[in-house]
């Protein structure tokens, strides 16, 4: 069973916005010396609430994902690689790792950002490395319109729920991070067109493995939603995956799948 998605989506889809407007100079590597190297590298036991302190509202994490993975040893395998995931190469310097996503309308490049939400960029590589979003589903559409006020509205592109139904109350694996939206010495993404992020529940220390990928932009998730990335190409697929999701009908059909999720060397 799919995931009831929302109403359709007004209007043409805006297109991906390229973010900031740095110098030649600004560089990550100058930009990181705003950064200490230790909130980069932080340890999964700081970074995350355990099963034994969740958030308000939070679910219990299912035993196994619809996809077959029994959640126990995700969570296991998450916490093993942790600390072998590095968000700087050789000479200390931040990197932005970059995802793709192979879904069967193409491709979709994800360009992390650890500058703006380290926790949450690693907690991402570590799901890609462990193979959860294989075969997880594009579950959602989260569609707001607010009359007279487009800076409330929000249009977004929804995966990763365990259970694949898009349940915007679960999606744990016994785990949930703590929020580091407007977190003091960060540097934070603008929630723009195209940029990626976590999805929450009740409170902002509720992501985990839930993403959305927005498709306009959302002044009003910039309080309390982590974002972490950005679409770097393939924008239009995402568009494409939305407007397939939308089509009168399509309740009926199977979602759009991540066949595979890598991360590109």
């Amino acid at each position: 069973m799919r995931a009831r998605f929302f109403a359709g989506l007004a209007g043409s889809m805006a297109g991906l916005v390229i973010l900031g407007c740095s110098s030649p100079a600004d560089s990550v590597a100058s930009r990181q010396a705003k950064l200490d190297q230790a909130r980069l590298n932080q340890p999964f036991s700081q970074a995350v609430l355990r099963a034994d302190q969740p958030p308000p509202g939070a679910d219990k994490p299912i035993d196994k994902t619809f996809t077959g993975k029994p959640t126990p040893r995700l969570l296991e395998e998450i916490q093993r690689i942790w600390g072998g995931i590095s968000l700087v190469d050789a000479a200390g310097k931040p990197v932005e790792p970059v995802v793709v996503l192979e879904t069967e309308l193409g491709e979709v490049e994800i360009t992390l950002q650890p500058l703006s939400a380290p926790n949450h960029a690693r907690n991402f590589l570590a799901l890609v490395q462990v193979g959860y979003f294989d075969g997880m589903r594009f579950d959602r559409i989260r569609q707001e319109e607010v009359v007279g006020a487009p800076e409330l509205s929000v249009s977004s592109l929804e995966a990763g729920c365990p259970s694949g139904l898009g349940n915007t109350g679960g999606g744990n694996l016994g785990y949930w991070m703590r929020s580091e939206a407007g977190e003091t010495g960060l540097e934070q993404l603008q929630m723009k067109s195209g940029v990626v992020g976590a999805c929450l529940g009740e409170s902002p220390d509720s992501a985990c493995c839930r993403f959305f990928v927005l498709l306009a932009d959302a002044p009003s998730l910039q309080k309390d939603h982590a974002a972490f990335g950005r679409v770097s190409k393939g924008f239009s697929v995402v568009q494409a995956i939305a407007k397939k999701s939308l089509e009168p009908g399509s309740d009926g059909d199977e979602p759009i799948t991540i066949q595979k999720a890598r991360v590109q060397h």
